[in-house]
């Protein structure tokens, strides 16, 4: 399953699969109360699923100058899949939007935020956040005339440094 964008039009549809959904990261005190912010962020369109080892995972995040804020996450059995995997396809979805950083909006302590620290989140005043590094790759095909102006845009890129 890709990613799917929430809309007001499916909230009867996924309310009952979401009334069953526990946080799977400290950004609420409470289950419910999660649950109820999720409702929300539906209604204001920055809602999104997406199934991971079989389980239903919702997420809220804000884009805004290239950094994707998470505000919530909620899995259908959050004891049936790990945090490296829901944090991968978060942040696999990031970068589709090319984001530059990831900013879960909580603070952890003990053995998640050791792991997260591990997975290269760095705190601050507001959370954590990761940078995100992007490869980029240049393919030159041909040969004869069309090899000779490659060589010449790849020095220039060289002297460049890119």
């Amino acid at each position: 399953m890709a990613f799917k964008k929430l809309y007001v039009s499916e909230f009867e549809k996924v309310r009952p699969i979401l009334t069953q959904t526990k946080l799977v990261f400290p950004f609420y005190n409470t289950h419910s109360l999660a649950q109820k912010n999720m409702f929300y962020a539906i209604y204001k369109q920055d809602c999104w699923a997406i199934e991971i080892q079989k389980q239903v995972v919702f997420f809220s995040m804000k884009l805004s100058e290239r950094q994707m804020k998470i505000t919530n996450i909620l899995c259908s059995e959050p004891s049936q899949i790990s945090w490296y995997a829901i944090l991968q396809k978060i942040e696999c979805f990031a970068r589709s939007y090319f984001t530059s950083t990831i900013h879960l909006t909580f603070s952890a302590q003990g053995p998640l935020f050791e792991w997260l620290l591990a997975n290269n989140y760095q705190p601050d005043k507001q959370g954590l956040t990761k940078k995100l590094c992007y490869n980029t790759a240049l393919v030159l095909s041909g040969g004869g005339a069309r090899g000779a102006y490659q060589i010449g845009a790849w020095r220039a890129l060289k002297r460049l440094n890119i």
